[in-house]
């Protein structure tokens, strides 16, 4: 990014089934977007007239020589056989032809690039041929047509207008600005009586950003009232006075303030996966305050006093609650270990997060229980009634272990056919894609970039012209678009200016003899070159391809890939044709943006099974030693497992798969299972078997409702 300067630029489609007012409309809104004054340029159409007016620089030298010679020998035939006395022995040399021209011109690599760019095939007649010749001519051996480089599809059913500004899309509310404008431009130009197929809308970045942006803070919005409804009413059928919720939300607010004034001080450098540790943090924490809730209202039911109502609490959940909440911030620190970042940084964070909730609701539900007993005293029950069965059947142990052991096994056969999504598109919101295909319109320049950096301009064009015949970039029979600076700024040759120049002089001598010759007529404005092609000659468009962020050029090239960046599965393939090309040409730096996905799936795939055996391993380490018992360490290992596993299960049986955003279910729901696991075990340890089943009903009172609430947070989503 410190060599590279090109912003993307803004992009409008237009598509309907009149080509002609398509294209007029793309006039319209170039010209509106030419008004801004912070746009750099604006295009419907790549004008190819710079390079056909040097399109003979394209062409090697040995070949202008070549050409120069036959015009000499058709001059040297025509003079002698004016001359009296002067016999020619042979048959009149044959004048070179257009189709000569053309062909001799399709052969040249960089020629055939520029024809991608403009989006003409190579055998398309730009006008009226010599004498006798009924071949074709190249895209770059007749006079252009104003439709040549046009940014339309071939039948003109799309049409596009491309704008650079001086505004980086990466900033969202500059972003959102543009959209509305261009929006607001679209509006105006539509014409009152527009057919009902006409469709105008923002392509690229500056719609992609902004409207994701706006699709999440409206999701965020409807999703946060939702959660709370959704609290508030399974709050109000566990516990019977409202002051629950404040009782609740008072601890963890604080604890989350501390905990993420904490991690601010370290300066976390976000990213997508590490910034919800907020919303796992809220997920974990409110469970601490739920099961405290849970037994002080038990307790009070039982009639105590609210002070001892609180004491009991503490010393019947204390070591549970203390063991749930360093076992599960041991889970979350096993994730530092994770190659994938996103992971890594999540780990430590959210056990940062649990460690200060924990310690937050230990010291403040206490204090907040006694002071709102002392401002409005409570009366009546705080918990509703308990329909729990007094025991459990003899043969009901047995068969649950038998369901749990089924499980494990169809989760464990099944594990191996957990899938990752590989188009990302389907993660968008819907209104986010305008459904208008581009490609066709935006001609080459489509795909997925990948940027060439080299130390100097020949080391580029060598690598370049490899890349042009490498089989993995065949397409059709032919290669990828790869834009060097020969492509755009043929390199400067003497040989070639001095063959051009006796070109032109033989052709002005056959033009005095014969001055209305149609084909000399047509060929001699091709001769009007007498220096070289130099990049300030460009439009600004294509200058600005190839310039760097310091304004030299010269080392940077682009290949476009005709792969989908949102492709997950192509941009991995992408990704390893980058591994091969840096090892067989270290003199070329290959960057590409888009080919991150293929290098993020990859890891995300290979963490995730590594990662869940990690959180594993750290419950495992952190129960035994709280517990100091490996009964314990396997009552609780053992049921979090089944419920993975069953998970995993679910997820193959119904076709769910993993992507970027729902991977972060598997930490937390590991973390909501390591808390129930440890209440229910320790609930269950000592005492005789009525006290332990009291406190079984009580704790799975407390787990029960812990886990709705998550399921309210997140299912709300």
């Amino acid at each position: 990014r410190e060599r590279v300067g090109a912003e993307a630029p803004l992009e409008i489609v237009i598509t309907s089934d009149d080509p002609s007012l398509n294209r007029a409309l793309a006039g319209r809104v170039r010209e509106e977007l030419a008004t801004w004054p912070e746009t750099r340029w604006a295009i419907d159409r790549r004008d190819p007239s710079v390079w056909l007016d040097h399109r003979l620089l394209y062409l090697p030298a040995p070949v202008l020589e070549e050409l120069a010679d036959r015009l000499d020998d058709v001059v040297a035939f025509e003079e002698c056989d004016a001359m009296p006395g002067c016999v020619n022995f042979d048959d009149r040399p044959a004048f070179p032809t257009e189709a000569e021209l053309a062909e001799k011109l399709r052969e040249v690599p960089e020629i055939r690039a520029l024809a991608r760019l403009f989006g003409a095939p190579l055998d398309v007649p730009l006008g009226p041929q010599s004498s006798g010749d009924e071949s074709p001519s190249h895209v770059l051996t007749g006079d252009a047509p104003s439709t040549l480089g046009s940014l339309c599809d071939a039948d003109g059913s799309v049409c596009a207008v491309q704008a650079s500004l001086d505004v980086d899309a990466s900033n969202l509310d500059r972003a959102a600005e543009v959209l509305a404008r261009a929006e607001a431009v679209l509006a105006r130009v539509r014409p009152s009586d527009a057919p009902t197929s006409l469709r105008m809308a923002v392509s690229g970045r500056f719609r992609n950003g902004p409207m994701t942006r706006t699709s999440v803070e409206a999701d965020l919005r409807a999703t946060t009232y939702l959660s709370l409804a959704l609290l508030g009413c399974l709050l109000a059928l566990q516990f019977r006075r409202a002051r629950a919720l404040a009782l609740l939300l008072l601890p963890l607010t604080v604890g989350l303030c501390l905990a993420f004034g904490v991690l601010g001080a370290f300066h976390p450098e976000l990213n997508l996966i590490s910034a919800f540790t907020l919303a796992i943090l809220s997920g974990l924490g409110i469970d601490f305050g739920i099961h405290l809730l849970t037994h002080y209202g038990t307790l009070r039911r039982e009639g105590l006093a609210p002070p001892a109502a609180v004491v009991g609490a503490l010393e019947h959940l204390g070591g549970s609650l203390v063991a749930a909440g360093l076992t599960t911030g041991c889970a979350f620190a096993a994730l530092v270990a994770a190659d994938f970042r996103g992971f890594s940084e999540m780990g430590w964070m959210a056990a940062l997060g649990v460690g200060i909730c924990l310690v937050s609701f230990l010291l403040l539900f206490p204090a907040a229980v006694l002071l709102a007993h002392r401002l409005w005293p409570e009366h009546g029950p705080w918990l509703r009634g308990d329909a729990t069965p007094s025991s459990s059947g003899p043969r009901a142990p047995r068969v649950v272990l038998a369901l749990g052991l089924a499980v494990a096994t169809v989760g464990v056969a099944l594990a191996p056919r957990v899938a990752m999504e590989q188009d990302l598109r389907r993660l968008r919101s819907e209104n986010v894609s305008h459904g208008i295909r581009t490609r066709g319109a935006i001609h080459g320049t489509t795909g997925a970039v990948v940027h060439l950096l080299g130390s100097d301009r020949e080391s580029l064009e060598r690598v370049a012209t490899a890349l042009r015949e490498a089989p993995e970039l065949q397409q059709e029979g032919e290669g990828a678009l790869v834009l060097t600076p020969d492509v755009l700024v043929p390199p400067e040759s003497a040989a070639r200016l001095a063959a051009i120049a006796r070109l032109r002089e033989t052709t002005d001598r056959l033009r005095a003899r014969a001055p209305d010759d149609a084909g000399l007529t047509r060929v001699a404005p091709w001769l009007e070159v007498d220096r070289a092609l130099a990049l300030e000659d460009l439009p600004p468009w294509a200058s600005e391809l190839l310039r760097e962020r310091d304004g030299t050029a010269g080392r940077l090239g682009l290949l476009f890939v005709p792969m989908r960046g949102s492709d997950a599965r192509a941009m991995e393939e992408l990704s390893q044709w980058l591994e091969g090309w840096r090892r067989a040409h270290p003199e070329v730096t290959f960057a590409s943006p888009e080919a991150v996905l293929g290098e993020i799936v990859p890891g995300l795939r290979e963490d995730a099974p590594r990662m869940l055996l990690l959180a594993l391993a750290g419950l495992v380490l952190a129960v035994l030693v709280l517990g100091r018992s490996w009964r314990r360490t396997v009552l609780v290992s053992f049921p979090v497992a089944v419920a993975m596993l069953g998970a995993i299960a679910v997820m193959v049986l119904f076709d769910l798969r993993l992507n970027l955003y729902n991977l972060l279910v598997l930490p937390v729901a590991f973390g909501v299972g390591v808390d129930g696991a440890i209440y229910v075990v320790w609930a269950l340890e000592e005492g005789p078997p009525e006290e332990r089943w009291a406190r079984f009903r009580t704790c799975a009172r407390a787990v029960l409702g812990s886990t709705l609430t998550t399921l309210a947070a997140f299912g709300s989503i």
